[in-house]
């Protein structure tokens, strides 16, 4: 039997970002487990000098995008199950998002990570395969994967 006392909820604010959050609410209230929201910010890769556009971002960008994904989270953590459950904790970490939940899993000893089946798509999804997938092979822990569907009216 695996013991279940910290789940990671990785999200990226896609339509499956709302039933991870309640798969964790769901773990959490039957197990006592504690859940980690995290949300990876993928910055995008610079522009090359062939394209003619500047490769630096303008400044005050990173705050802005913090900001963003601050607003993202707060709307999450509003959720009215979520609002009263004391054990949700969030996280907003840099990088590519794969390796970041990977290693936020191992750094954190999660025993759990849900993730949605479908996130942001783009021309990485097809290059490089999905988010999900890489997680799935390089996880220290199982991963339960909820398919997207369409956010609750508010």
């Amino acid at each position: 039997m695996i013991d279940i006392n910290r789940i990671l909820a990785a999200v990226d604010f896609s339509p499956s970002s709302e039933p991870v959050i309640e798969a964790g609410l769901y773990f959490a209230t039957r197990v006592a487990a504690t859940v980690d929201v995290l949300h990876v910010w993928e910055e995008p890769p610079a522009a090359s000098p062939e394209v003619g556009v500047a490769a630096a971002a303008p400044r005050g960008l990173d705050e802005f995008v913090e900001h963003e994904i601050h607003q993202q989270l707060n709307r999450l953590f509003a959720l009215e199950e979520v609002a009263d459950h004391p054990q949700f904790f969030k996280y907003i970490e840099a990088g590519d998002p794969a390796q970041v939940i990977v290693e936020f899993a191992r750094r954190n000893h999660h025993d759990l990570i849900i993730m949605g089946t479908q996130g942001r798509t783009g021309l990485s999804h097809l290059i490089m395969g999905s988010v999900t997938k890489q997680v799935i092979r390089h996880a220290p822990c199982p991963v339960l994967t909820v398919p997207a569907r369409e956010p609750r009216p508010r």
